[in-house]
């Protein structure tokens, strides 16, 4: 994921708090060459120092054979266009406001 400078947030407990907030997650994996995706509602819980995501797939979702595999799972939250017109400077251009998590 882009993340320029001035919006990156590196802070694991305000992201932990966004992933709790926001639980219905885009598991991403790749089986046989192909992009494939699922929607899952995951519990998000530490274990020691690490981040653990617990979630269920159905047995025949092909995704469910692939979890031993590299994985990406992305939290989204609020998003909204932002006009140019609410910007102070007027050589401002359109932009989509949101925020994310990839883990």
């Amino acid at each position: 994921m882009y993340r320029p400078t001035a919006f990156q947030e590196d802070n694991v407990d305000k992201l932990i708090a966004f992933m709790r907030a926001n639980s219905f997650a885009t598991l991403v994996s790749i089986i046989d060459g192909v992009p494939y995706a699922s929607h899952v509602p995951l519990v998000i819980a530490m274990q020691g120092d690490a981040v653990k995501l617990i979630g269920h797939l159905a047995k025949q979702n092909p995704q469910s054979q692939a979890l031993s595999t590299e994985l990406l799972i992305i939290f989204t939250g609020a998003h909204a266009y932002i006009s140019p017109t609410l910007y102070e400077k007027h050589e401002s251009v359109p932009t989509w406001n949101y925020i994310a998590v990839h883990a």
